[in-house]
C-alpha cells in the first residue's frame, strides 16, 4: 500500500506553515547578520595576519569561515520555497 499521500498528526498542514512564514523569515535574516559578522570577523583576522607577515591562513580564520559558510546553508534552507 502507498502511504506516500498520508498525512501524519505531527506534520503541519499549508495553513499552518504560513503563519510561521514571517517568523522564519525574521530568523533568516538574523542569520544572514550572523553570517556578515564572522565575514567581517575573518576578514580582520586576516588583515592582522598580512601585517604581521603570516605566510599562511590562521586557523581561526579557517574556524570563522566554516562558520559562515554553515549559517549561509541555514539561510539557503529557510528561504527554499519562501
Amino acid at each position: 500500500m502507498d502511504n506516500s499521500s498520508e498525512t501524519y498528526d505531527n506534520e503541519p498542514d499549508d495553513h499552518s506553515v504560513e503563519q510561521y512564514a514571517e517568523r522564519v523569515s525574521d530568523v533568516a535574516n538574523q542569520l544572514q547578520s550572523v553570517s556578515e559578522h564572522l565575514n567581517d570577523l575573518a576578514m580582520d583576522v586576516l588583515r592582522s595576519a598580512v601585517e604581521a607577515g603570516a605566510g599562511k591562513r590562521p586557523e581561526l580564520e579557517k574556524k570563522l569561515s566554516a562558520a559562515r559558510r554553515a549559517v549561509d546553508k541555514a539561510v539557503r534552507t529557510l528561504e527554499r520555497d519562501s
